[in-house]
């Protein structure tokens, strides 16, 4: 049977303690970095310790309200594998039934402090307490009941130092003081572990990442890639650069890729005074990027106690591709774009196409290959002629992979404003960019900019506005307001 969670329940297995309230997982007292999936697929499979556990029954337990590849499931069971220590063909914990699922199989000790909680494990009934300081343990098949004695108060006194302790130690993952304060948020470029190792794409193709994924939540202003990669070699430190993006807290951190595995370490600081809120880092469980990505992800939104939508839980892990050399030629791709050079866009088509060859179902890399050719033409680097068909081409084949793409939306607005002069179609598509992500800056600006010299600055204003909160060091943003002023006859 499924037991009923209750206050301060911990299942302690080998020499591991998963507490459930805090949700932690130590091993030998000291806590374990897991990201919130996998620590809900160890619970739910301690829950039914003994019992198979169906594929599907796990994913529609973790993932309710939308459709999960399988393989999303089988990483992260491997992820739990790594950080429970079992090597390949030596599950002492998780058993794999093949085509089936999985079965936790360790013997499993289950600590309740409810006055009125009975704990069992697999095929047993529930033994009903009825003594107000009893403590009901079950271990593998065995019951032990202990009664209000001399034994049981030295035991009790052992448990209650225990559980003191958890407590204390989950105060370094708690969410930080005063975080409803928290209103703005800078990501800062990743450094390198290693200057001799460094990859700038990957720092900065990580740090867009996380953007492009927090920048989704309403409860948040995230500065955009725009705002901050000025500061990838800039010598401001964190808390100068925080306080030139005028945000509340900075997003900093260092990363290191050693063959397949990851090595990411962030913390997030206080502009207002340079306290450390919270600190994060992740070895052993991060096994690639998107594992490293996902659990950064998952635990500055615990951080900052932010209440998220079902939809922007299932954006905050969402993976475009799940081929990570894909991955790696569209972060190059985006970092040879961003220097906004006829070298760099040439450069950049050239790694968003050998993303194509390795994945064609991959939506973001067909986007990057339109903002290449629409720059090319808007630049005046290729003729319109060339350029458009080749953007049109790319950013339809986009948004027919993934409609919710802000971004490839904006592009395909700014093609059919500039290009093609259908006005009201391209309102359409900065509206659909608008809809699918409130806080993407460009399409705010450009849609507020067309309107206002359609002859409704008016309406134009309010989005201005809210581009320019979004990222108020913007010199084009602030300009942009200023014309939309001069149009709406407010000099």
């Amino acid at each position: 049977m499924v037991i009923e969670r209750q206050p301060m329940t911990m299942f302690e297995f080998d020499e591991f303690c998963l507490n459930v309230q805090e949700r932690l997982l130590l091993r030998q007292g000291e806590p374990l970095h897991v990201t919130p999936k996998v620590f809900d697929i160890l619970l739910f499979l301690l829950e039914n310790n003994g019992r198979l556990v169906e594929k599907n029954e796990l994913l529609e337990h973790l993932w309710p309200d939308s459709f999960v590849e399988e393989g999303v499931l089988t990483r992260n069971i491997s992820d739990l594998r790594k950080v429970l220590g079992e090597k390949t063909g030596a599950h002492k914990f998780i058993e794999t039934v093949p085509k089936h699922g999985y079965r936790f199989i360790a013997a499993v000790r289950i600590v309740a402090d409810s006055s009125d909680t009975a704990s069992t494990t697999p095929n047993q009934s529930t033994i009903p307490s009825t003594e107000p300081t009893s403590v009901l343990l079950a271990f593998g098949n065995q019951r032990s009941r202990l009664k209000w004695n001399p034994m049981v108060m030295m035991v009790g006194g052992v448990l209650i130092a225990l559980l003191l302790g958890v407590w204390w130690i989950s105060r370094r993952t708690r969410p930080p003081e005063n975080v409803a304060q928290i209103k703005s948020l800078a990501v800062l470029p990743f450094k390198p572990l290693n200057e001799n190792t460094r990859q700038e794409f990957l720092e900065l193709g990580v740090t867009d990442t996380l953007i492009a994924r927090l920048s989704t939540f309403n409860q948040l202003l995230v500065r955009p890639t725009s705002a901050i990669h000025r500061y990838t070699h800039s010598t401001l430190n964190s808390l100068e650069a925080g306080r030139e993006l005028q945000v509340d807290v900075i997003l900093e951190g260092s990363i290191q890729k050693l063959d397949e595995r990851v090595r990411v370490t962030v913390r997030l600081l206080r502009v207002a005074d340079g306290r450390q809120l919270w600190a994060y880092q992740c070895e052993e469980s991060c096994t690639n990027l998107f594992t490293a990505q996902d659990a950064i992800s998952e635990n500055i939104a615990s951080a900052l106690a932010l209440q998220l939508t079902n939809e922007e839980r299932q954006r905050l892990t969402k993976h475009y591709t799940n081929n990570t050399e894909a991955y790696q030629f569209y972060m190059r791709g985006r970092w040879f774009w961003n220097q906004r050079t006829a070298e760099g866009f040439q450069k950049a088509i050239i790694n968003f196409e050998q993303a194509l060859a390795l994945d064609p179902q991959y939506p973001l890399a067909w986007a990057g290959l339109a903002d290449c050719w629409q720059l090319l033409s808007g630049y005046t680097i290729v003729s319109p002629k060339e350029a458009i068909p080749k953007a049109n081409a790319a950013v339809e084949k986009a948004l027919a992979l993934d409609p919710t793409l802000a971004e490839a939306h904006t592009t395909l607005a700014m093609i059919t404003q500039n290009y093609d002069r259908d006005w009201q179609k391209a309102e359409k598509s900065y509206l659909r960019a608008i809809d699918v992500n409130p806080n993407y800056a460009t399409a705010l600006a450009w849609y507020g900019e067309m309107i206002a010299w359609l002859g409704r600055p008016e309406e134009g204003l309010p989005h201005m506005r809210r581009a320019l909160k979004l990222d108020p060091t913007s010199l084009v943003f602030n300009k942009d307001l200023a014309v939309i002023l001069y149009l709406a006859r407010q000099y």
